[in-house]
């Protein structure tokens, strides 16, 4: 039977004074070698192993494919969602888009045809592979959705550098003004804020469920964003004093939704609590499992932070057979209730700008007043949101005779 052992003695080679040790190498696809002593001829076939696992583990590396990459990335985020760092929609909305994108065909210089990206190697996919693959994006979407798509895309390639699987975040070198240039897509006006009358708001807020009844009164009476709203804590309410100190909000991170700082610097800032407020905040805090200093204000089903999806909703699709819930199922339930009210369609985003009239409209609070509200750092923000407002011909009288009052 024929010796597998990787290192043997040759008897006959040690008679003639020459280096006994026979070492297999032609496993490697080397050239066999001998040596002079059995420590230096192992020492000889573990570096020559070593070098071959590494030079192995390097190719197998360089041809992960996106799918793959793409798949792992899903699995890490599945894993922060799992541990309550993130929300499912994050999880779900990765998978879809990269599920979309892996199916996509396009050209691939490197390979000199066209293949589906799902099936590239993640070395191949160069500038004009990616340029191609955001074109094949665009095709049957609009920009506003291309760049959507963009974040679970350029998450797979950071995600790849980490594991070495790639040697560049080949997107993240495209230069911003080539991708408006791929993309396209002119720079929408943006929209006015809309009022809402009281009346619509107190319809509306008698048909929110139950578990969203505090956060929306939260939400009107202190014109927090939505992302301090789901973020906020039972540390940042001083019951004492009746004031709310923001210093965390949900944001956007890479590809996902993390817990950071306000948007701006103004963001952080101290509100007022109604006494109203106050003495349902407490009594909550007293009912909910979750009172801990650290724990969250208000909380999902199970203890997790409130999903965007949970508030704002979804409308009913027979379709789908999808049933409309949150916001958007209290409004379509107050509008067939109070058809005089002739309710439309509005977000949760749009409850900060109801804060935002009250304080214009009925108490005639000043700009400098309302930035300090609202959080915003500077005061062209306040007045590009609300500046349509505060011309206004009926507060501008109330002003007058407020003035005339004070000073004849």
């Amino acid at each position: 039977m024929r010796n597998k052992k990787p290192v043997t003695f040759h008897e006959s080679k040690a008679e003639n004074g020459k280096p006994a040790y026979f070492v297999k190498l032609s496993e490697f696809g080397l050239n066999n070698a001998y040596r002079s002593s059995s420590e230096k001829a192992w020492e000889l076939y573990h570096e020559t192993q070593q070098q071959f696992e590494a030079m192995s583990l390097q190719a197998a590396q360089s041809k992960i494919t996106y799918e793959h990459a793409a798949a792992s990335r899903v699995a890490q985020l599945n894993h922060a969602f799992e541990k309550d760092e993130i929300e499912y929609v994050t999880v779900d909305g990765h998978r879809k888009i990269n599920a979309i994108i892996c199916a996509m065909t396009v050209e691939c210089p490197r390979k000199n045809r066209y293949m589906q990206v799902g099936k590239l190697e993640m070395n191949d996919i160069c500038k004009q592979t990616v340029k191609n693959i955001v074109i094949e994006i665009g095709k049957t979407r609009t920009p506003k959705t291309v760049y959507n798509y963009m974040g679970p895309f350029k998450s797979v390639f950071d995600h790849a550098v980490e594991n070495d699987w790639c040697k560049n975040n080949t997107p993240a070198q495209i230069a911003k003004g080539t991708w408006k240039e791929i993309i396209g897509g002119k720079k929408k006006k943006k929209k006015l804020a809309k009022r809402i009358a009281t009346p619509i708001i107190n319809a509306v807020f008698e048909c929110v469920q139950e578990n969203l009844r505090l956060p929306f009164e939260f939400s009107i009476k202190m014109g927090v964003r939505s992302g301090e709203l789901r973020a906020l804590q039972w540390e940042q309410i001083d019951f004492e004093t009746k004031q709310v100190v923001i210093t965390r909000a949900l944001k956007r991170g890479k590809g996902c939704q993390i817990v950071g700082l306000p948007k701006t610097d103004a963001g952080h800032r101290r509100i007022g609590l109604t006494d109203d407020l106050t003495r349902k905040l407490k009594a909550w805090r007293l009912l909910s499992p979750h009172s801990r200093d650290t724990d969250l204000v208000f909380t999902g089903r199970y203890g997790g932070m409130l999903g965007a999806n949970s508030l704002n909703g979804c409308y009913g699709s027979k379709k789908t057979n999808r049933r409309a819930k949150g916001l958007k199922l209290a409004i379509e339930t107050a509008a067939k209730k109070h058809p005089e009210l002739k309710i439309e369609d509005f977000t949760w985003h749009d409850l900060r700008h109801y804060f935002a009239s009250i304080l214009i409209f009925d108490k005639n609070f000043t700009v400098l007043e309302i930035m300090h509200e609202m959080g915003h750092a500077e005061i062209r923000t306040t007045l590009a949101n609300y500046g349509h407002w505060l011309d206004d011909p009926k507060r501008d009288e109330d002003l007058r005779l407020r003035k005339t009052a004070a000073l004849d």
